[in-house]
């Protein structure tokens, strides 16, 4: 089951004032070592209470927790990004980018086992004496928060790895929206039609820059309401599902201006021909 002690020298060492430690095997078969403990009675229920954890763990998961603990934390990125399989193209280019540049170069190489709470601390301490922009300490904060947790939830890390941690704060620089003259001065210095109706787009609905390009009058739900469900990602070049997911979740934003109905009708031939180009722009995807 285990065994506990004292390592200190003293002549009567059931009466020092030392604390005890024990020796146990965890679930997954790993010798483990805990500390603390003032009394003999109190390291024996810490004992029994992890003989009991371990005797009630199935083997397939004690399985997953010894295959997973002595796993490189590079290793686990890998894995659990070949285990997601919802994740666009986007999201998966900025893990892999925030993993090799900020997670790998400190944290790659220790096993997952051994992750802590004062692990992340420390790692959170390094990137703020290093500069790191705030924004990209709270990105990379999400992200080993997503893969601890993981792990945690497997039982690889037994204890919670994110307890009493002080996460990066960031907030974000206030928005300047256009004024409408600044925005018919970038139409006009623009003079592109396709241009224009992604400038009516964003600044009448609110579209963002890779929502704009995606325009489809497939997702015209009303006379007044356009559905937001995909993007073009701005290194790909590839259309994908936008960050609102799926249509029964996706946005949904009032058309403020006429080009988007107008866009709609002339694809039927009863808009005027001054929203043809528009038409064009919006033809439904194949």
């Amino acid at each position: 089951m285990g065994a506990f002690a004292k390592k200190c020298d003293c002549n009567q060492p059931t009466r020092c004032q030392h604390p005890y430690f024990i020796r146990y095997r965890d679930a997954g078969g790993r010798q483990r070592e805990e500390t603390g403990f003032r009394t003999q009675d109190a390291a024996k229920e810490r004992l029994l209470a992890l003989h009991a954890r371990r005797a009630n763990t199935p083997a397939s998961k004690a399985e997953l927790i010894r295959h997973y603990g002595q796993m490189r934390f590079e290793e686990f990125v890998d894995d659990y990004m070949g285990r997601q399989r919802r994740l666009s193209h986007g999201t998966t280019y900025d893990y892999e980018h925030l993993a090799r540049n900020h997670l790998m170069p400190g944290l790659g190489s220790r096993r997952v086992e051994t992750f802590t709470a004062m692990v992340v601390e420390k790692f959170l301490t390094t990137m703020e004496r290093l500069g790191t922009p705030d924004s990209t300490q709270f990105k990379v904060y999400v992200l080993l928060k997503t893969l601890l947790l993981d792990a945690h939830r497997k039982g690889v890390i037994e204890e919670h790895p994110l307890q009493g941690v002080d996460a990066p704060r960031y907030e974000a620089e206030r928005a300047v929206v256009p004024t409408m003259e600044q925005i018919t001065g970038i139409k006009t210095a623009a003079d592109n039609d396709r241009f224009s109706m992604f400038i009516d787009m964003m600044a009448g609905c609110g579209l963002r820059n890779g929502e704009a390009p995606a325009l489809n009058v497939n997702n015209i739900v009303a006379n007044d309401a356009y559905r937001v469900t995909e993007q073009v990602h701005h290194r790909s070049k590839k259309l994908e599902s936008s960050s609102t997911g799926s249509p029964a979740s996706s946005a949904k934003f009032p058309c403020r201006r006429a080009s988007v109905r107008q866009s709609s009708a002339s694809s039927r031939g009863t808009a005027p021909p001054r929203t043809a180009t528009y038409s064009k722009v919006l033809a439904p995807s194949t």
